[in-house]
């Protein structure tokens, strides 16, 4: 396997993650991590790093084509990959998280979704990154569910 580029903007706390989840230390249940900022191949190469660290498959999911008007449908859409990937020991990369973010659903459902996202990461004990591209205001209680938020900035 070759190793993927080093992370450019990583922090000492994401390393010491990273440290975490292959010793498998400190929980039980999945990973729910949250890319912000920075630019699209800053965010695969730090999910290819995480991969590689871990011996885990990076399967990347557009998530804009996953995301209805309708609560239920989205989480209907969602379980589908969950159960597609069961047999496979792999991170789930959620590109475009923004469609769960925007204008989509209003707070409640924005919370709904990802008390599912939370939960399948825990029964399933995967590690699941969404990728925040843009602006939008995340509620606190969404927030309050993630385990990682990884801010990437540029370095001058």
């Amino acid at each position: 396997m070759n190793r993927p580029n080093r992370v450019k903007y990583s922090s000492p706390d994401f390393i010491a993650v990273i440290r975490a989840i292959k010793s498998k230390e400190v929980k039980s249940g999945g990973w729910l991590f949250l890319f912000q900022g920075g630019i699209a191949t800053d965010h695969i190469k730090a999910a290819q790093y995480i991969a590689f660290e871990t011996r885990l498959q990076l399967v990347k999911i557009e998530l804009s084509n996953l995301v209805s008007k309708y609560i239920g449908e989205t989480e209907k859409n969602l379980s589908a990959i969950f159960e597609r990937t069961k047999s496979t020991p792999a991170i789930l990369f959620f590109d475009e998280s923004d469609a769960l973010f925007g204008n989509t659903f209003d707070k409640k459902g924005t919370e709904e979704i990802f008390q599912f996202l939370r939960t399948a990461a825990d029964e399933t004990k995967r590690i699941i990154i969404l990728l925040q591209s843009g602006k939008e205001e995340i509620p606190k209680l969404v927030l309050d569910r993630i385990d990682v938020v990884v801010e990437f900035r540029r370095l001058k």
